[in-house]
């Protein structure tokens, strides 16, 4: 017991392999990324998916990480990318931010934090996943969504406007080649 609690210690001090986002240029790649800082959790109740007053949106420093993330993009030589966002409207206003042209809604990647459907997750995951192992290599991709939707695909959990550069294999395997962040 004593040394899996070392071994998971060593693990944790171990540095996170820095994201290489011109992969993103090359098909089977896409990045996943956590809206940017909306402060609080969920939504307030009663919050209308087509009324943004009523969500609980991104914030001043959310608004600069998000065009830091398009700018960090851009820097790696990512010139144009395909945008796909929760309808949500953080994670719109983080896609229009990014600053690659109008986002394109995906309800696959809506989140499911608070869904009264038991099975909500499985089913958003699973159209989640094939969204992306049927998808369109022409531009670089990037999905915008919520941390539940990352957590339920990947497995991990993601900061605000942090996330997963992953390769989608031939057989539909989706495995993360490393975290991105803005630190």
């Amino acid at each position: 017991m004593l040394r899996q609690f070392f071994l998971y210690l060593a693990l944790l001090t171990l540095p996170v392999q820095a994201a290489d986002l011109s992969v993103l240029t090359q098909p089977g790649h896409a990045l996943l990324l956590r809206h940017a800082l909306a402060p609080g959790v969920g939504d307030p109740p009663g919050f209308q998916l087509e009324h943004c007053d009523t969500q609980r949106n991104l914030s001043e420093q959310g608004r600069r990480q998000a065009r830091q993330i398009g700018n960090k993009l851009r820097a790696a030589r990512i010139e144009s990318a395909t945008v796909y966002s929760s309808r949500w409207c953080r994670c719109m206003e983080t896609a229009e931010l990014l600053a690659f042209g109008k986002p394109h809604p995906l309800p696959a990647i809506n989140s499911f934090f608070r869904s009264r459907d038991a099975d909500a997750k499985k089913v958003a995951t699973e159209a989640f996943r094939q969204h992306l192992t049927a998808g369109d290599d022409k531009a670089a991709r990037i999905y915008i969504t919520h941390q539940v939707n990352l957590s339920a695909l990947l497995g991990g959990f993601s900061a605000s406007g942090d996330g997963y550069l992953v390769r989608i294999s031939e057989q539909g395997n989706i495995n993360i080649i490393s975290e991105f962040s803005l630190q």
